[in-house]
């Protein structure tokens, strides 16, 4: 025989606080799916994205990941490692969607050329800044590394000739292992139209000369941003925050 029952059903609400408690122990937790930040990514679900920039695609994680929530979106992605970005463009040409743009380039402070750590085993961990004995603790896959060189551009530069044919609202993602800094002052015409954006911090030392949470947060602050909360957090064994994704609105 079934009952009905509802949301704030006594028995409805002891079944939950045992099984959080049971899950409490071995370090998980409940959490509704109607509040996980990776479903409603803090209100910007509300935001009609017409336009997003992908900075540091990789093969295209988080470009698959967005499009289920902005479908008719135009996105523009840019990778400067040959083989992921190899990956992505075949992604790319697969997909049933004309507005997907890629590039094979990095995005920095100004057009230069650089070399960068390849992580052979660990693409995404891959910088322009060399890594810390601390990462290769905690990644062991970045320990293998090759320095190649690669075309930097700025996010300004880039769009120069064909900014008027981008649409808003913008979203702006910004993964580029330490390097936030460097292109958030290559890009401040672009971040300045945008509507949102969402960045990487890292709060440990990962890679040196990376940038800081209080160095982003002034930039993105000039440029008229606010910060909205965390997308992920990231741990190490001892609980300490390593790094974490980071939402921001206007």
């Amino acid at each position: 025989m079934f009952f009905a029952t509802r949301e704030g059903d006594p028995m409805i609400l002891t079944i939950k606080k045992n099984l959080k408690q049971f899950l409490n122990r071995f370090g998980y937790d409940i959490i509704q799916s109607a509040h996980d930040p990776k479903n409603t990514l803090l209100g910007l679900t509300s935001y009609d994205i017409k336009t997003i920039l992908d900075i540091g695609a990789n093969e295209g994680q988080f470009a698959r990941y967005i499009l289920k929530f902005f479908p008719s979106a135009q996105l523009f992605c840019f990778e400067p490692l040959p083989h992921p970005y190899k990956k992505l463009e075949n992604w790319a040409a697969k997909r049933p969607h004309s507005k997907i743009q890629t590039f094979n380039i990095g995005i920095g402070e100004r057009s230069e050329k650089r070399s960068i750590f390849y992580h052979l085993d660990h693409s995404p961990s891959s910088s322009l800044l060399p890594a810390t004995k601390k990462l290769v603790k905690i990644e062991k896959k970045s320990f293998r590394q090759e320095r190649i060189d690669v075309k930097i551009e700025t996010l300004d530069g880039v769009f120069a000739d064909i900014k008027k044919t981008i649409q808003d609202d913008i979203l702006i993602k910004l993964d580029v292992q330490g390097y936030e800094d460097r292109v958030l002052k290559g890009g401040k015409l672009l971040f300045e139209r945008a509507k949102a954006a969402i960045v990487e911090v890292n709060t440990e030392q990962l890679y040196k000369g990376q940038a800081k949470f209080e160095d982003l947060l002034f930039l993105l602050t000039s440029y008229g941003f606010h910060y909205g909360g965390n997308l992920e957090q990231h741990y190490e064994k001892s609980g300490k925050l390593l790094f974490f994704d980071a939402v921001f609105f206007k």
